[in-house]
């Protein structure tokens, strides 16, 4: 599975897809949907962080820290879905499929 590596730049995202023998543009798709779910269930977690950080502002300090741990947790999700967004076009590219 595609989803155990490391993906912190766009060269280590490649690297698995090259590991893993995917040249069909239905596989690369299917495996590109598989590394941003985990991305976009981030997404939701952290907006369930800064929902619930709104009625914590009462008391100052949680409020914030819910909410800072919120919005820095989305904004790393949607780096790194475009981090793979990236690397799954030009993978493609280098092996001379359409990009999916």
């Amino acid at each position: 599975m595609l989803a155990s590596f490391n993906m912190s730049d766009e060269r280590a995202i490649i690297g698995g897809y090259k590991s893993q023998g995917l040249k069909d543009a239905d596989a690369i798709y299917s495996q590109k949907q598989m590394l941003i779910k985990t991305f976009k269930f981030t997404k939701v977690f952290a907006w369930f962080f800064i929902v619930i950080g709104l009625p914590l502002l009462i008391f100052i300090i949680p409020g914030i820290l819910f909410i800072g741990s919120g919005i820095f947790m989305l904004l790393r999700a949607n780096k790194k879905i475009r981090l793979i967004e990236q690397a799954t076009e030009t993978y493609c590219r280098e092996i001379g499929v359409q990009p999916v």
